[in-house]
């Protein structure tokens, strides 16, 4: 049996208190029920989001792969240029590779860290020959479909946490006029 210690009680709102007025039940019964309902809509949200962006990812992985392939080329030259209109200067480097048919290819890229001619380099190809980027990983789709999901929840936290405000807001409002209209009475009334 799980029990909760007095002072989280107290806290919650869930002990017997002859001093908890009725706008204390009211924000308590609201401030559950709207938790109530997050926790209802943030799984639904979330995997209504997420799982077609996966669906989504998973389809691109395939065409990616099925549409690039991956060949050795050869680095046939180095070349340094300055950028037009900076001072900064990028290296380039001339590949070239033969596709399994025999055609030779030829391409430039900007180079890597320690590229030098003659080296082999493993590259990705289109069914062009062009020059592309890697396929799509199963971790990039994984991790898009998780912050989408992430965002679903927060989403849907957004209204009921904005629904308890007002309701807190609205709680603290009265409760301040009723400690003002027992003060009222009090210098009305006072105890002799």
């Amino acid at each position: 049996m799980i029990t909760v210690s007095g002072g989280l009680r107290r806290r919650l709102g869930i002990g017997r208190n002859p001093l908890r007025r009725p706008v204390d039940r009211v924000q308590r019964t609201v401030g559950a029920a709207l938790l109530l309902v997050f926790l209802i809509a943030a799984p639904i949200v979330a995997v209504r989001l997420a799982a077609p962006g996966y669906g989504d990812g998973v389809r691109a992985e395939r065409a990616e792969a099925a549409a690039r392939h991956r060949v050795d080329a050869r680095v046939e030259r180095i070349d340094e240029r300055p950028k037009v209109g900076t001072s900064f200067v990028f290296t380039y480097a001339a590949l070239a590779w033969t596709e399994p048919d025999g055609t030779v290819h030829r391409a430039e890229t900007e180079a890597w860290a320690g590229a030098t001619q003659g080296e082999q380099r493993s590259v990705w190809v289109n069914a062009a020959g062009r020059l592309t980027p890697a396929p799509r990983d199963h971790a990039r789709t994984v991790g898009v479909a998780i912050l989408t999901g992430a965002a679903g929840v927060l989403a849907a936290g957004v209204v009921p946490l904005a629904a308890y405000l007002v309701v807190r807001r609205r709680c603290n409002r009265r409760r301040r006029d009723l400690w003002d209209a027992g003060l009222a009475r009090l210098v009305r009334d006072p105890i002799t």
